[in-house]
């Protein structure tokens, strides 16, 4: 905090002591003018009133000009001429006073030197003198201030930000009464809410795992125990148990690493034009089941690999659980591309809508067990969307089953 404080305080007292100059400067530019002006005008009324003094002959020369000295203040004194016009001779302000020497046409050998000499009282150069100590007071105190918030916010992000680091997400860094902190403040914050997020989905996804795993490699154990000794009487009965576990597992395989490619890949793909109304139309062919409304060319920007992936993991989504019909609708609205999937089926529960997504969640194992899949296919699909610059939600829809509504920005 010391090195702080010293740092601030020479940056404000130099932008202070700057600022200073610039006034004292301005100020005394325009004063400078308005004295000089005001000088030469009193030495000329002056000159004037000596003059006509003089002309009368009541007095000499030397006691007019003793008696004007005296009663103006100002010392004043006859000489050879070095000019033919009026002029400020000489001209100085300091903190002690003003001088001020005037010379003007007196006769045709002579001029006349007035010699102002205003000195500062003592009670106006205290009243500069604490005026300096007490702007130096006041930056100094501004500054420690400023300096002790931020270096305690700024401590309390460090600390934060630390904790971070190792891995411990879960505490906020409470909010700052000054705007330009929480902005910073609300991101570390975002930031450990996100990293918590991502430890506690790749928790579910790692257990999740071990759990899929384990149901075909269960299979595979006991057909191959069963086919040892002897307990099927026909050979194919045990090598289909065998040959389905091997497809659930080669199911699984492939689709965690799509997700871990997707994900982590250093080196993502750029982002093209793709003609979305064709690739929909494309993908819907191959599903007898889907009724297929789409405005033609709606263009996105998106890698199309990864957008059709997430078309036909809906489509198959939509194809378990529909009765017999699929709607598919393509749109544009004033803001978004939209594309809505959806199906005739029994629809999902409430409390489901927001882990569909999640990697492996299934809603009912038992009910569709001939179609059942790794349950990695709307995970993969939400994945594909946002890291396209999409959207995707879920509703049950007007026709009974699930509604899938995925979007993008128009350009």
């Amino acid at each position: 905090m010391k090195q702080l404080f010293v740092r601030l305080f020479i940056i404000c007292m130099s932008a202070t002591l700057l600022v200073l100059t610039l006034i004292a400067y301005l100020e005394q530019e325009v004063y400078l003018e308005q004295a000089k002006s005001y000088y030469l005008e009193q030495s000329q009324i002056v000159r004037n009133s000596i003059k006509r003094e003089l002309d009368n002959g009541l007095s000499s020369e030397t006691e007019v000009l003793a008696w004007w000295s005296s009663q103006l203040g100002v010392r004043i004194t006859i000489a050879e001429p070095s000019i033919s016009h009026s002029k400020i001779a000489q001209y100085s302000i300091t903190d002690s006073g003003e001088y001020v020497q005037v010379e003007v046409p007196f006769t045709q050998q002579n001029h006349l030197i007035f010699s102002y000499a205003q000195e500062a009282s003592a009670g106006y150069l205290v009243m500069i003198y604490a005026s300096y100590l007490l702007i130096f007071i006041l930056v100094a105190l501004l500054v420690f201030l400023i300096s002790r918030v931020s270096y305690r916010y700024l401590e309390g992000m460090s600390q934060a930000i630390e904790r971070i680091v190792g891995g411990d997400y879960g505490k906020q860094i409470p909010r700052s009464r000054h705007k330009p902190l929480n902005k910073l403040l609300s991101l570390t914050n975002q930031l450990a809410e996100q990293l918590m997020l991502q430890k506690q989905q790749q928790i579910i996804l790692n257990g999740a795992i071990g759990h899929e795993l384990r149901s075909p490699l269960m299979r595979l154990r006991l057909a191959l125990d069963m086919g040892r000794k002897g307990d099927y009487g026909e050979p194919d009965i045990y090598l289909r148990e065998m040959d389905e576990g091997l497809s659930e597992l080669e199911e699984l395989t492939t689709e965690l690493i799509w997700i871990a490619r997707a994900q982590y890949n250093p080196t993502p793909q750029e982002l093209q034009s793709l003609d979305l109304s064709q690739l929909v139309i494309e993908c819907s062919q191959r599903y007898s089941q889907v009724n297929l409304t789409a405005e033609p060319d709606i263009y996105i920007s998106a890698q199309p690999l990864l957008i059709e992936r997430a078309i036909y993991n809906l489509l198959d989504n939509a194809e378990k659980f529909a009765v017999e019909r699929i709607e598919v609708h393509l749109f544009r609205d004033q803001t978004r591309i939209k594309l809505v999937v959806e199906d005739d089926g029994s629809g999902l529960p409430e409390s489901s809508l927001n882990k569909v997504f999640i990697p492996f969640y299934q809603i009912d194992k038992s009910r569709n067990k001939p179609h059942q899949g790794a349950g990695l296919g709307l995970a993969i699909a939400k994945l594909a969307i946002e890291l396209n610059g999409g959207n995707i939600s879920v509703t049950n829809g007007h026709l009974g089953g699930a509604r899938f509504e995925m979007s993008w920005p128009r350009a």
